[in-house]
């Protein structure tokens, strides 16, 4: 055997055994946990992968926010938005949306399910949005895979679906309007 592969076993079979103590480098934090209470207002930008980006007037970077963390926000609201974290050496910040202070839309577009108990509305959207839950004392005659244009009435809570109701039903003429119009340039 070459003398190269002898100190590698015996390296080896001192590492196993406990004798050599092996070297491992301690990993430095890329983030800082902050314990202040910095908050901004801005407005949150959400991209089709799902993540949120606080927009701030006079801040160089926007302020991450994960989907988990936008609480009742949806694309396009004013919010207020608490720093959770600053990353060491860029200086990014990570966020948690704590208040929307005013929508950008309540009324959305999009396909009903409809089932004997209750319906939901799927919005027509290519960035993520919760489905939002309509009593059916609310769906206006709408039936089942039905086009409708739903108004968000309540959303208390993260931890819940949005409520709305039906406020209009696209008839087949309506929808090819709109199917003509979102191909136009």
């Amino acid at each position: 055997m070459t003398s190269w592969l002898l100190i590698m076993l015996h390296n080896f079979i001192q590492t196993k055994m406990g004798t050599k103590k092996k070297i491992t480098r301690k990993a430095k934090p890329t983030t800082k946990n902050t314990n202040f209470s910095t908050t901004y207002t801005g407005t949150l930008d959400i991209a089709k992968s799902g993540m949120g980006f606080v927009m701030v007037a006079g801040l160089v970077n926007d302020i991450l926010v994960f989907p988990t963390d936008f609480n009742t926000a949806l694309k396009g609201d004013l919010v207020l938005v608490k720093i959770t974290k600053i990353r060491q050496g860029t200086g990014k910040k990570e966020g948690k949306v704590l208040e929307v202070l005013k929508r950008k839309q309540v009324s959305f577009s999009g396909t009903l399910q409809v089932t004997h108990k209750h319906a939901f509305f799927i919005p027509n959207t290519i960035y993520p949005m919760p489905d939002i839950y309509i009593p059916i004392n609310k769906l206006k005659s709408a039936k089942d895979k039905d086009r409708v244009m739903v108004k968000l009435t309540k959303w208390d809570k993260a931890s819940r679906k949005p409520e709305g109701e039906v406020i209009d039903v696209f008839t087949l003429e309506q929808e090819i309007d709109f199917i003509a119009k979102s191909f136009s340039c």
